[in-house]
């Protein structure tokens, strides 16, 4: 079973994001510094079928899939470096970021405008905030599962 260490050489020679693969005999669970998390990519989208996900310093991130692991490293450890870990190994969610904030800008003033046309007794002052949330928050949610689709899908991170 390999160490940390001999991941990590094995993987500097590699682009950040290809991964190298190892079966439950070769490597029958992660070695020590690999911890758990939920942060990456949700595991439906990343790797269909895996069961977990592991981070360990410096930016290497680990998948476990029925009878074998998955490890990659990442450009940027996002402990570090999140800006940067966001931007380059995780585009997807400034794309969601941004469009959510379009989207819902947009929203807000559309249904603000259509509130302002209305008598004063009709007019519902929450409505535009209301709607710009939702709108928001549907469109960052469809860019970034989108986004994130298209990322594994070319093989990047």
């Amino acid at each position: 079973m390999p160490t940390i260490d001999e991941l990590r050489e094995q993987l500097a020679s590699r682009s950040p994001g290809e991964s190298i693969s190892f079966s439950a005999e070769e490597m029958p669970e992660l070695p020590a510094g690999f911890k758990p998390t939920v942060w990456g990519t949700p595991l439906w989208i990343a790797h269909p079928g895996a069961t977990a996900q592991s981070r360990a310093y410096p930016a290497l991130h680990a998948y476990k899939l029925s009878g074998r692991s998955e490890i990659h490293r990442d450009q940027f450890d996002p402990h570090d470096h999140p800006v940067l870990h966001i931007l380059f190994d995780a585009p997807e969610i400034a794309l969601a970021a941004l469009a959510s904030a379009i989207a819902g800008l947009l929203a807000y003033l559309f249904f603000e405008r259509r509130e302002k046309q209305k008598p004063k007794g009709e007019r519902r002052s929450w409505l535009p905030a209301i709607a710009a949330f939702v709108v928001a928050l549907v469109i960052g949610l469809i860019a970034y599962v989108l986004g994130a689709k298209v990322r594994v899908a070319l093989g990047v991170g």
